[in-house]
């Protein structure tokens, strides 16, 4: 009886094993996306002694800061239980373990911390608080001086000084909603993120101003009062007025401004706005508004006097500076400069008087980011998909050029934390079979062991088979896409097909990482795989990381090319035996909403539904920044407009589409949809649609939640459900 008794418990134990292995990932699990994120070691950094690393967890309970040495030892810096009656004493009230996520190394060995509205500095042996400055109150928008003396903050569109941590000044006395300053200007658009920038010297701090009213005033609507009230804005639409920046400079001793040298009769943009190591100098590179060329010029800080012109970048058809002089190490003044001009987005070396040196990054692959230079200031560490273009990796290079080698190892995507010597570097990497791990790297021998290696988050689920593929365009270059398929599939079943897609300039969405890149979009697809749904990517022309000739491809003609690299990746997954050509929808959202009304208009014969969500319709109605880059303007370029715009070619539809979209989208305005459901009455096409009341461009929280569900039940009524009648 009791060996009865135990085969039943060991079979109940394996059968159960087996369900939880084979679990299905549904379109609910897909919203919770935190449950399937791939953990990593919390707020990992390195000591200054470069000896050691650091992280947070928990220890026997108590939330800490870990540290382990180079050969493994592991101790404690500091636990909440420590910490907390340290802060007390302060005077620090209400402070809870979430303090320990801003712990953050100085040089001498001391932690900053962020606690009680102020900056401390903490001590270790013994354990000690000391305020550094108290938080400057009211400003949306704060950054702080070198070692932290002076911070400068926006509070009403107006730029405030708190000097040595208690006298505030106000900088500026004129902001409004249409005069800002100290905030990012130019739809962000340039790399431009921030709008409040100090010397190197704090001592000085400069700042953007931006006045909007040469843009037509917008009306944008709230629709939540009775009756619903206008909200004005500013939008400046392509061809049309764009708004005026200045850049002026505070100086905290004498409490002056000095505006630079500017002409507001120019129509320009100042971007990439960085000071000389020597604090007395500014650098701007103007940007004309038709983008294709670009001056770079000097200008004094304490005076605003314009210096000189330092060189002159010019392109046929744009040209995007978003990266800054980046200074060379000593006096100098030497930087480098991040430029297409050998095909690729390298870096090249200059004097401080603007002559060129020569090219310092090389390769047929583009740079990505700057990391530091080495110790000896002999060379540089940088960022690169390498030749592979799906992966990411830390590369170093000398300064002269001679020598240029992968720092980082083995396939996927690669995060490098350099220790402070460069003699070693924490590699957090991940690929398309591997969640994440992490490995401590010796940079010499290139000698690595494993630190972490984060759970599957998908261990109980049975798992979808995802994996890469390459097509050809017509003229010969790899396009690259990303498969998903069912976990399993029946013999001579065929599946319906999703052709996801955004398409659009600055993107990659075909990675060698996991999920091709964790997302909320790739645990939709997912989950649409494990309910019998075959899934595709395809980066087409026109994104990143290719080099200059491709993503300048689509100047002038956007959603042409890109359509037909659509097209080349489907007739790739519909060559499979188990996929129904019969059966394939569409769908993506922004430049991926502009995408998806694009192949259901100009593809109309693949695709049987589409989803669009806040799509472009009309170029002519998107913003000047971003529209007349890729475009010109609607008065060079009218027909390039008019072809573009999926609008035009309405009567093609014959799937089902629906177009999704929020009614306060002031990135894709609202209009753009209206526009184009006109167009669709006009031409009798079929459209359904689904506004989200008061909603900007990317939904969130409920909204978000409820369009994935009408999304997936709008394919599963018009593609997996769907009765097919003959000869359709």
């Amino acid at each position: 009886m009791r060996h009865l008794i135990l085969v039943i418990l060991v079979i109940a134990f394996v059968s159960g094993a087996l369900v939880a292995q084979d679990k299905k990932l549904t379109v609910a699990d897909a919203l919770n996306a935190g449950k399937f994120v791939p953990r990593g070691l919390m707020g990992l950094a390195w000591h200054p002694d470069g000896q050691r690393y650091t992280w947070f967890a928990r220890e026997k309970g108590d939330p800490s800061m870990l540290a382990r040495t180079l050969d493994g030892k592991q101790s404690v810096i500091i636990g909440w239980k420590t910490l907390r009656p340290v802060l007390a004493k302060a005077g620090v009230k209400g402070a809870s373990p979430q303090v320990l996520a801003s712990l953050a190394w100085r040089k001498d060995g001391t932690l900053r911390l962020t606690a009680g509205k102020a900056l401390w500095s903490l001590a270790l042996s013994p354990v000690a608080v000391k305020k550094i400055r108290d938080l400057a109150g009211g400003g949306a928008v704060s950054v702080t001086s070198k070692e932290g003396r002076h911070v400068a903050y926006v509070k009403g569109h107006d730029v405030w000084v708190r000097k040595d941590g208690k006298k505030d000044v106000r900088v500026t006395f004129d902001g409004s909603k249409d005069l800002t300053h100290g905030v990012s200007v130019s739809r962000v658009e340039f790399g431009i993120t921030d709008g409040l920038w100090w010397d190197p010297t704090g001592s000085r701090v400069a700042f953007y101003q931006e006045d909007f009213t040469p843009i037509t005033d917008y009306p944008f609507v709230d629709l939540a009062p009775r009756p619903a009230k206008r909200a004005s804005g500013r939008y400046p639409m392509a061809g049309q007025a764009g708004s005026r920046v200045k850049v002026a400079v505070f100086d905290v001793a004498s409490e002056n401004v000095a505006w630079l040298e500017t002409d507001p009769k120019v129509d320009e943009y100042l971007t990439n706005v960085t000071w000389h190591p020597s604090g007395d100098r500014i650098i701007v590179a103007h940007v004309n508004r038709a983008q294709n060329r670009c001056e770079v010029v000097e200008y004094d800080a304490r005076t605003g006097t314009r210096l000189r012109l330092l060189f002159v970048e010019s392109d046929q058809e744009w040209i995007e500076p978003e990266h800054g002089p980046i200074w060379l190490p000593g006096k100098s003044g030497d930087f480098l400069w991040v430029s297409f001009r050998d095909g690729h987005r390298h870096l090249w070396h200059y004097r401080g008087d603007g002559r060129l040196v020569g090219q310092v990054t090389r390769g047929k692959f583009d740079f990505a980011g700057f990391d530091r230079f080495a110790p000896d200031g002999k060379g540089l560490y940088w960022i690169t998909t390498g030749p592979n273009v799906l992966q990411k990796h830390l590369y170093y290079t000398s300064l002269d050029g001679k020598t240029q080698r992968a720092v980082t190892k083995g396939r996927g995507q690669h995060d490098a934390l350099l220790s402070p010597q460069c003699a070693h570097l924490i590699d957090v990497h991940t690929d398309l079979e591997l969640p994440l791990a992490i490995d401590l790297v010796d940079s010499q021998t290139g000698k690595a062991s494993r630190i972490h290696t984060a759970k599957d988050p998908f261990k109980d689920y049975a798992k979808a088979r995802d994996s890469f593929f390459t097509v050809k365009t017509e003229d010969g270059e790899d396009l690259h896409g990303y498969l998903v398929l069912p976990p399993t599939t029946e013999p001579g079943k065929k599946y319906p097909v999703i052709n996801y897609v955004y398409g659009g300039p600055h993107s990659q969405l075909v990675q060698d990482r996991w999920l091709s890149g964790f997302g909320r979009w790739n645990l939709w697809l997912l989950a649409m795989a494990h309910d019998g749904y075959v899934c595709f990517i395809v980066d087409g022309r026109g994104t990143n990381n290719r080099g200059i000739e491709w993503q300048q491809s689509v100047f002038r003609r956007l959603g042409t090319l890109e359509a037909d690299d659509q097209i080349r990746g489907l007739e790739h997954v519909l060559a499979r035996d188990d996929t129904d050509r019969n059966r394939v929808g569409v769908t993506g959202w922004s430049y991926g909403g502009f995408m998806t009304l694009t192949m259901m208009t100009r593809k109309p014969a693949w695709y049987r539904a589409g989803v669009a969500g806040a799509p472009v319709t009309d170029w002519a109605y998107y913003e000047t920044g971003y529209g007349e880059r890729y475009m010109d303007t609607p008065q060079e370029n009218r027909a390039g407009y008019k072809k573009a715009d999926p609008g035009t070619h309405a009567k093609g539809i014959r799937g089902r589409l629906l177009v999704v979209h929020g009614t306060r989208d002031d990135t894709v305005v609202w209009q753009q949809t209206l526009s184009f459901l006109e167009k669709c009455v006009d031409a009798g096409a079929p459209v359904d649609y689904m506004a989200y009341p008061g909603h900007v461009h990317g939904l969130r929280g409920k909204a978000f939640t409820h369009f994935i569900r009408k999304l997936t039940d709008y394919f599963d009524l018009h593609l997996r459900k769907v009765k097919l009648e003959k000869g359709s």
